[in-house]
């Protein structure tokens, strides 16, 4: 009977301790838990590390407003502040697109007013776009498979977007620029394209066409036409994204008067 005591001491001492516990479920609650009944352990800046290291993972897993502000209020210092920053504020700007309202756009420029992203002066052109958004009336969206080089006899090798824009604005519109989403059933939006309906040049500098340039009066229409490959080529080591229904959604997203 006197070796039974050590032995049954033996096999308690020997059972996982604490941060094993923590280490094994490895979520923020079993390490939160752990730190707080264990701040001064030996393990305690490790699990302290880990502990950031999940927030960041479900921050990006989330990619949401709430998840970034989680982060960054626990992490003001982390080296990844910067990046948690941007990311969230793309997220709080799909936030603001998705609602594609006034009240969004200005709820998100009151976040950033003090930005000079990219998304920041976008989001002042969306804001403007809202309030003709109705005003332009946008019809007869096909997609159609194309050849890119234009050789009626060549590989379908791209895609011809195509949709009929008409300008009840009241205005003269000298610079118009559409967004076009390329769909998933399954996960809504999988890539993003812009392009100008009207400009003096395209984003690349190239020449346009006069009719391309050419202002678009009040009560005229015009056809768009986009020629592009097929989304995913450039992001998918040249493959195409499975995921694609054949359908895009057109949005206008900045518009100059005369």
């Amino acid at each position: 009977m006197r070796l039974l005591f050590p032995l049954l001491f033996g096999l308690v001492a020997c059972g996982p301790s604490d941060f094993d516990v923590a280490k094994e479920a490895n979520t923020i609650e079993s390490f939160t838990l752990f730190l707080k009944e264990n701040p001064d352990h030996r393990h305690a800046f490790l699990a302290k590390a880990t502990l950031e290291g999940l927030y960041w993972e479900n921050a990006e897993k989330k990619n949401s407003v709430d998840a970034w502000d989680a982060f960054l209020k626990r992490y003001p210092k982390s080296p990844k502040v910067k990046n948690a920053g941007e990311a969230r504020e793309k997220a709080a700007y799909k936030v603001a697109e998705e609602a594609n309202t006034k009240a969004s756009w200005e709820a998100f420029l009151l976040d950033y007013k003090f930005n000079k992203s990219f998304l920041k002066s976008d989001a002042e052109k969306r804001l403007v776009m809202v309030d003709y958004l109705d005003q332009l009336v946008l019809t007869g969206i096909t997609v159609e498979p194309i050849n890119l080089g234009e050789n009626p006899d060549g590989e379908l090798n791209g895609y011809a977007v195509s949709v009929d824009v008409k300008n009840t604005t009241g205005k003269t519109i000298k610079y118009l620029m559409l967004k076009m989403d390329f769909l998933s059933d399954s996960d809504g939006t999988i890539q993003s394209d812009r392009w100008p309906m009207i400009a003096e040049k395209n984003p690349d500098k190239t020449n346009r066409s006069e009719e391309e340039k050419a202002y678009l009066k009040n009560g005229q229409s015009r056809n768009f036409y986009y020629m592009l490959e097929p989304p995913g080529i450039h992001y998918n080591e040249g493959e195409a994204d499975t995921r694609w229904n054949q359908k895009v959604a057109v949005t206008p997203v900045s518009v100059v008067f005369e």
